[in-house]
């Protein structure tokens, strides 16, 4: 069965190994970096004034 919770949305243009991926169930956005062997995944800020997370998350 396909998981379709995680949907790639942007690439960084000429910059090979960045991605934007959207989490569908809670509606984060997050930045996936991925050079080689190497990785990291990081949440984007969308909203400077929450302190918090929504509950839930």
């Amino acid at each position: 069965m396909e998981n379709k919770r995680f949907e790639i949305t942007e690439t960084a243009g000429s910059v090979k190994g960045f991605y934007v991926v959207v989490d569908k169930e809670t509606g984060v956005n997050y930045l996936v970096a991925k050079f080689g062997a190497g990785a990291g995944i990081c949440p984007k800020c969308q909203n400077r004034s929450r302190r918090h997370p929504p509950a839930g998350i």
